[in-house]
């Protein structure tokens, strides 16, 4: 288990998120749990020398580098001292606890935040789709999100308007579980009209993200958030989407995990833009289906 000091140094990089960040995270993945203690353990000794000598290892000096400044130190350490105390779970990269499934995805979180009572779940599905759907979406969506939930899947979305919170909704009134990834910290709810759906959530799943509240919320992240929505998942279901947006990224995502990835056939929803979208969807490679029972899960 890493030590505060550790975690601090660890959700500073990863709130970063910048390509050269990425690189250095990737070394440091590399590293075991017993190694990345010593590592940050030095670092931390290091971090009051003015200077570091031409011999010193260059991933110690790059960390050092993103890292400088006590002060800087000193107020994740709070942060994440607060989130503690509001029982707010905090899982690196190293823990045990750390979901086996997104460990193997690119640039996978080298922490995540976790406020509620279940993560990840028991075979998360994950469903997702336009943020304006039709009448017709939103009643699927919350069809697939119970008829998952009534089979212990965990329902995995995004806590967005539109689909993604009728699939959450659907969980919850099949007495299942739901997991919301969200793009900004774990105590910023957004959209705020959801506010009592994600304290819904809070008790029968999770709210998930891999941002301290030091990362300002921007467009973004919530193409980089949908990551780890499939990254969590055993199959990735597309209820509705439109010609343009997040769910195509969303796509895309899934297709490179190699997560199974589904769009429900719209080919005679009445709105163009959503035929457009199911289309477009069915060019990448998402497969299109009917039914829920259509699905077929990974096993492991």
């Amino acid at each position: 288990m890493l030590k505060i000091e550790h975690l601090a140094i660890v959700t500073l990089l990863n709130d970063e998120g910048r390509s050269d960040i990425r690189e250095l995270a990737q070394r440091l993945r590399m590293l075991s749990a017993t190694g990345l203690r010593s590592f940050l353990d030095e670092a931390l000794e290091r971090m009051s020398e003015k200077g570091l000598s031409w011999k010193s290892d260059p991933l110690l000096v790059q960390v050092l580098k993103e890292t400088a400044g006590p002060k800087r130190m000193d107020h994740y350490i709070a942060v994440l001292n607060g989130y503690r105390s509001r029982g707010i779970r905090i899982i690196d990269y190293w823990d045990g606890g750390y979901p086996e499934r997104l460990r193997h995805i690119s640039n996978p979180p080298l922490v995540l935040f976790v406020r509620g009572q279940v993560f990840p779940g028991s075979s998360p599905v994950a469903i997702v789709g336009t943020r304006t759907p039709s009448p017709r979406g939103v009643t699927l969506a919350h069809e697939f999100g119970s008829f998952f939930a009534e089979r212990g899947h965990t329902i995995v979305s995004g806590l967005a308007w539109g689909i993604d919170s009728a699939a959450h909704t659907g969980a919850l009134d099949a007495g299942g579980t739901t997991v919301a990834i969200l793009a900004g910290h774990v105590e910023h709810i957004y959209p705020k009209a959801n506010t009592d759906l994600a304290a819904a959530i809070v008790k029968r799943g999770a709210l998930v993200s891999e941002v301290s509240p030091e990362v300002v919320l921007h467009k973004g992240r919530f193409v980089e958030r949908n990551r780890i929505t499939s990254g969590l998942a055993h199959a990735v279901i597309v209820v509705e989407s439109v010609r343009s947006g997040g769910t195509l990224q969303q796509v895309r995502f899934a297709i490179g995990q190699g997560r199974p990835t589904y769009v429900v056939d719209q080919s005679d929803f009445e709105n163009p833009e959503t035929k457009e979208g199911f289309q477009r969807l069915r060019e990448m490679g998402a497969t299109p289906i009917r039914n829920p029972t259509d699905v077929r899960i990974l096993s492991a």
